[in-house]
């Protein structure tokens, strides 16, 4: 939706939530203007199996626990690691984790997330920035340590990406 058009969802994109997010087996190419393009950093794979990653340049397997992981890189330092993503070097061999661009920034409206992937203020309790429009059906739409909550039933028609345990909605 923009204004009162409705806009169709682009070329491997689905909508979930409110928004297009890109199908599974795609990632959002930030140097293509956002196209959603095959492979990519951040698609889910078998932690048991690492040869499921099939990008060239995503070739380990994160493992986010219950058997959920998706592909990565190994990395030395943050600059190594794709837009969203931080060097994790306490993990042997280090790799790059899954981190939504401003999640848990100060901020006291939405103005102050502009731009951020986490774009929402949340104004009431925490005052931080969040990352809204994530999928419940998919355990990688939130960053390592969030889950997506849906908090329809308090009267906010969104899905918002908050710590782990944290949802007032329920698991």
């Amino acid at each position: 939706m923009s204004g009162q058009d409705c806009v169709p969802c682009g070329e491997n994109e689905t909508w979930q939530s409110g928004v297009c997010v890109c199908s599974d087996g795609f990632t959002r190419d930030t140097s293509d203007g956002g196209a959603c393009v095959m492979g990519g950093a951040g698609i889910s794979c078998d932690p048991a199996d690492p040869s499921t990653c099939h990008d060239p340049q995503f070739t380990s397997c994160r493992d986010r626990g219950a058997g959920v992981g998706y592909c990565t890189t190994e990395c030395a330092a943050d600059t190594e690691c794709p837009h969203g993503f931080v060097c994790d070097r306490s993990s042997a061999p280090a790799t790059c984790k899954s981190s939504a661009v401003g999640q848990g920034d100060a901020c006291v409206t939405t103005a102050d997330c502009a731009g951020k992937d986490a774009d929402y203020c949340e104004s009431t309790v925490t005052h931080v920035c969040i990352v809204v429009g994530c999928s419940m059906t998919s355990p990688l739409s939130c960053s390592e340590g969030f889950s997506c909550c849906d908090v329809h039933s308090l009267g906010l028609a969104l899905t918002l990406c908050i710590p782990e345990g944290k949802c007032p909605t329920g698991p």
